[in-house]
């Protein structure tokens, strides 16, 4: 679902630098609206994806990420903050996890 959100903010981002357009829709079964749906476009070889000036941020209040959802370019570098009081730590599971677990850190940090 996530892949499906990324692509449409990814394509929106595109046609306005490039005046292209892409159109298509986005059905999920057995979800009851498409609010977090994430598009993405895999590779397109003539064409490169500057990650954004401005670095995303995603925070957490109130024991829930914020944005929900945040899909990013290749390449950007996201910043996390934690606004809650109690400890929280950000990993993946991933093969590449230990290059990504930022250990615990308390609020306004």
């Amino acid at each position: 679902m996530m892949k499906i959100f990324s692509f449409f903010f990814i394509t929106i981002w595109c046609v306005s630098l490039l005046a292209g357009e892409i159109t298509g829709t986005v059905k999920i079964p057995r979800a009851s609206d498409n609010a977090d749906a994430v598009v993405y476009i895999e590779r397109q070889e003539d064409m490169q994806f500057e990650p954004p000036k401005e670095q995303p941020v995603m925070d957490q209040q109130n024991l829930t990420f914020i944005p929900h959802v945040l899909p990013i370019v290749v390449g950007t570098t996201v910043q996390f903050r934690n606004s809650d009081k109690v400890q929280h730590n950000i990993f993946t599971p991933s093969p590449a996890g230990d290059m990504f677990n930022l250990g615990t850190w308390k609020g306004d940090q």
